[in-house]
C-alpha cells in the first residue's frame, strides 16, 4: 500500500500516539479502558511512522498530496 498520509498528519498521529502511551503508563491500574487506549495509541504511532492509514484508503482519502486516491475537492461543483 502506498503512503496516503501527509507530513503534518503523520506528525500529529505520532504525537497523539506517544501521549496516549505515556498517559496509560502513568496510570496506577491497568484495565480495559487503558488497554483500548494503548492499542489505539500503538496504531497511531504506526500510522505516523509508516505514513499509511487503511481507513483513509477505504474512504478514498489521501492527504499526502501525491497518491492515486486523492480526495477531489471539486467533485461537489
Amino acid at each position: 500500500m502506498k503512503r496516503n498520509l501527509g507530513i503534518p498528519e503523520r506528525a500529529l498521529r505520532l504525537i497523539l500516539g506517544l501521549v496516549g502511551v505515556i498517559v496509560v503508563y502513568q496510570q496506577s491500574a491497568f484495565g480495559t479502558s487503558e488497554g483500548i487506549v494503548l492499542i489505539l495509541s500503538i496504531f497511531l504511532i504506526l500510522n505516523g511512522l509508516l505514513g499509511r492509514c487503511y481507513l483513509w484508503k477505504a474512504l478514498g482519502l489521501d492527504t499526502s498530496g501525491k497518491g492515486s486516491c486523492e480526495f477531489d475537492e471539486r467533485a461537489g461543483d
